[in-house]
């Protein structure tokens, strides 16, 4: 995760409508510069659960999910830089990490997504405040939403903001469409890898389970690529590709959600997080004939 150890994580909500709400302000004030700059406190703060966060909990190194409450959308992430002042006086210093180069539609999100529903701050089982607190869980399911890196791809290239849903899967269109999107997939994969500087060979002829093997020094990397027109990361999976998945130690899946568009989003995963992460429905069977009955 994202957060340090003995560091916790908080949703931190703003409003641009300074007549509605206490805290309010554009979080993209924030991210237009890398430098921390303060960010609220006890002042725009009325809700007692958050304030008393202020007061006690919250901490330098924690990280901050931002979020936009009149888009409905997490815009990106920071870091608790500094808490200054006494209690009930304190005053938030916030550093940015990254703006998403697209908003994470949260709300909209909850209507295909789950776990998403579980997330405390988002589904009215606390007060309505400021900052609302986040648990390793929540985190996890939020750092998936946003495409965020896990513990498991520190030693990897880093992911960019990504992986939000919304209408259909792979594999659901017409033939031509499905080549462009899947074309345009594996090259934002192969983009992907060699701006971080591994070398990228193409294994799609080889049909061995995987589309891209690549390395960097002594790694290496099978990468299957699934390629998606929408947002909504459901794609087809061959039974090659799957036992792919748990055989092959090296093995990646990347989705790639609106393939086509200018900014793809790509969710890298191990095989492991994939069998975690998804359910598999078998879509088709094979039909034989039965053998003549040999009884009398």
């Amino acid at each position: 995760m994202l957060t340090q150890p003995g560091r916790n994580a908080w949703v931190y909500k703003c409003n641009r409508d300074p007549g509605r709400y206490s805290a309010y302000g554009d979080w993209n004030e924030v991210f237009k510069s890398s430098t921390p700059r303060e960010w609220g406190g006890s002042e725009c703060t009325t809700n007692h659960v958050s304030r008393k966060i202020l007061n006690k909990r919250i901490q330098k190194g924690d990280l901050v999910f931002a979020y936009q409450t009149n888009d409905r959308c997490i815009v990106g992430t920071c870091r608790v830089h500094a808490v200054k002042g006494p209690d009930d006086e304190r005053i938030l210093w916030l550093a940015p990490i990254e703006q998403f180069a697209e908003p994470v539609p949260i709300h909209e999100l909850k209507k295909s997504m789950k776990r998403l529903k579980s997330v405390r701050a988002f589904n009215g089982t606390m007060p309505v405040g400021t900052l609302y607190e986040v648990n390793n869980e929540e985190q996890r399911i939020l750092e998936d939403v946003c495409g965020l890196p896990h513990p498991s791809d520190t030693d990897e290239p880093a992911l960019k903001a990504g992986d939000y849903l919304s209408a259909h899967g792979a594999g659901f269109g017409d033939p031509k469409n499905n080549r462009r999107v899947e074309r345009a997939a594996i090259a934002a994969v192969k983009k992907w890898y060699l701006q971080k500087g591994w070398s990228v060979q193409s294994k799609e002829a080889d049909r061995c389970g995987y589309d891209l093997e690549c390395a960097f020094g002594d790694k290496r990397e099978c990468a299957e690529v699934k390629g998606v027109s929408s947002s909504l990361p459901s794609f087809l999976i061959t039974r090659g590709e799957l036992d792919a998945s748990e055989r092959n130690p090296c093995f990646v899946i990347f989705v790639v959600t609106q393939a086509l568009e200018k900014h793809p989003r790509i969710q890298r995963m191990t095989g492991r997080e994939l069998k975690a992460r998804y359910d598999f429905s078998p879509l088709q069977f094979m039909a034989t004939l039965k053998r003549p009955s040999t009884s009398k």
